[in-house]
């Protein structure tokens, strides 16, 4: 089987509830998952720094992706994001441009 691999956004999502997604967060690493962020600030030092340094260890990797779709910079980093755990979910890929393609099933495409 394969590694589950779980987004969690920073601003809007795990900022908002530190505790809460820590434990999340945990929990899904014990049970084997791999945990990621990629998050829209612009990719900095100090942004990287400051994601790292409020983020749980457990999670594996952290990518400052600015204005790029997150589901771009997880396949430019060879990751294919399972679960996207975020509060726009419209920064992971252009959702209205699928919809006007006609999928409709997004984790399909995804």
């Amino acid at each position: 089987m394969n590694e589950l691999v779980v987004n969690i956004d920073y601003d809007g999502t795990f900022a908002d509830s530190p505790a809460m997604w820590s434990d999340v967060i945990r929990c899904l690493v014990s049970s084997g998952a791999k945990v990621i962020c990629i998050s829209n600030r612009v990719d900095n030092e100090e942004n990287r720094i400051l994601l790292r340094s409020h983020l749980p260890d457990a999670v594996e990797l952290v990518i400052c992706c600015g204005a790029l779709p997150k589901a771009n910079a997880a396949t430019d980093h060879g990751l294919s994001v399972d679960v996207w755990i975020d509060d726009n979910p419209a920064r992971i890929k252009n959702v209205a441009e699928r919809v006007r393609r006609g999928f409709t099933s997004y984790r399909k495409y995804a």
